[in-house]
């Protein structure tokens, strides 16, 4: 999901760090799983750290387990468990989330694709595009969501994103899928001339568009395709001589690979 539990809009500060686990289906992993040894080394490091309070480790088998409580049609028709392992941490205080965050992020822990903590300035951040999002889908089954941002340079991969959207049936991601398509401008915000691409043989119908994505962002490509009640969405960024058409499409095909398990 977009990992709504790690804002906090009741308060201004951060209160708990999310540590995700790369998985299989993750662009900025290269499409490599976190392995158990390198878990155990991520855990072993905040347990050392004094400021920790507590933490709790949530296997990818646990969260499919949950929402398969709540919505088991949907979770059946999966063609693969789309969550990654993850650890919550709890610092002595609040206040502690942000630099702990940081410091966990500025280590660069061999098998995270993502560390996030809770915030205000990240809600108001994301916030728009995830009411938008919600409002344009849950009409047509919208079940739950995950995605992961990776930030890097303007002189190489600027930004990618990758999000998977679940819907109770084929049906409704179908439409989904359109509706995505006729709204994208609205959804990318601070789109300009973005143009078609082509998108063929991603999923079982599929569109692209290519243009610049967010303000004084570099131009990028934009994927979203379809695999049963499965909506895939990826997007990349960069400087034109690594950030080209075939790239962007290549590791939109391998996201696509996985999700065929």
């Amino acid at each position: 999901m977009l990992e709504r539990e790690s804002y906090n809009p009741w308060g201004a500060v951060a209160s708990k760090v999310f540590i995700y686990f790369c998985t299989a289906s993750e662009p900025s992993c290269d499409f490599a799983a976190a392995t158990k040894q390198q878990e155990r080394a991520a855990i072993a490091r905040v347990r050392r750290d004094p400021r920790v309070r507590r933490w709790r480790f949530v296997p990818k088998e646990k969260r499919l387990r949950q929402l398969r409580k709540t919505t088991p049609a949907a979770v059946k028709a999966l063609p693969a468990n789309p969550f990654p392992d993850a650890l919550t941490i709890y610092p002595n205080y609040g206040g502690l989330a942000p630099t702990l965050g940081m410091e966990l992020q500025a280590a660069k822990l061999p098998g995270v694709q993502k560390i996030d903590w809770s915030g205000i300035g990240a809600l108001a951040k994301h916030l728009g595009k995830v009411l938008f999002l919600d409002r344009l889908l849950r009409p047509f089954g919208f079940v739950a969501d995950y995605g992961t941002q990776f930030y890097g340079t303007r002189n190489k991969t600027a930004y990618a994103e990758s999000i998977a959207f679940l819907f109770k049936d084929a049906q409704g991601a179908s439409k989904a899928l359109a509706t995505m398509h006729s709204q994208i401008g609205q959804l990318l915000g601070q789109a300009a001339a973005l143009k078609d691409v082509s998108a063929r043989r991603l999923g079982q119908e599929s569109w692209g568009v290519s243009g610049i994505f967010f303000a004084s962002a570099p131009p990028g490509y934009l994927y979203v395709w379809r695999r049963r009640n499965l909506v895939l969405f990826f997007t990349a960024s960069g400087a034109k001589t690594v950030m080209t058409e075939a790239r962007a499409r290549s590791w939109a095909a391998k996201l696509d690979a996985r999700a065929t398990g």
